[in-house]
């Protein structure tokens, strides 16, 4: 299983970037050794990433559909448009969903689909829901504002 932590380098040494992420560090067996791949999150930022996983967490408890954050995550992509077509050379069509990986979404990328995550979730998966109330709840749990996740990438 992949653990995603927000880093940040400290003279020779990698330290957390948040306390979240000391405690999973510190959940972390000891003198087992880790393969760490390091990806600049200047571009887009775990924290972002890491909300919206929360995000989908809270709506999966909240109704009775979806059973995992994965599947919910699957049909948003579809719902907002996130696919690629694939023609071949005999005619036939291949349709499949794109990625919101780091490496293929930056930060206005992202803030771009996650308000449009939001904005269906609370008209279709929980009607009635405001946005404003999901993502409070959400940043009430994380401890994070929604509006400085994006303004800490500028700074």
């Amino acid at each position: 299983m992949a653990t995603e932590l927000l880093i940040r380098v400290q003279g020779t040494h990698l330290v957390p970037g948040t306390a979240g992420d000391q405690e999973l560090i510190d959940g972390l067996p000891q003198g087992k050794e880790f393969v760490a791949k390091l990806t600049s999150a200047s571009k887009r930022s775990i924290l972002q990433n890491r909300f919206y996983w929360k995000l989908l967490g809270v709506v999966v408890e909240n109704q009775e559909f979806y059973r995992a954050a994965e599947q919910l995550h699957f049909w948003l992509k579809i719902k907002l448009g996130y696919v690629e077509h694939i023609e071949f050379h005999d005619n036939r069509m291949v349709t499949r969903v794109a990625s919101t990986s780091f490496e293929r979404m930056d930060s206005d990328d992202f803030k771009r689909y996650l308000d449009a995550a939001i904005t269906v979730i609370c008209e279709e998966i929980i009607p009635g829901m405001e946005s404003a109330g999901l993502v409070h709840e959400v940043e009430h749990m994380l401890g994070l504002s929604y509006d400085a996740l994006w303004q800490r990438r500028a700074a």
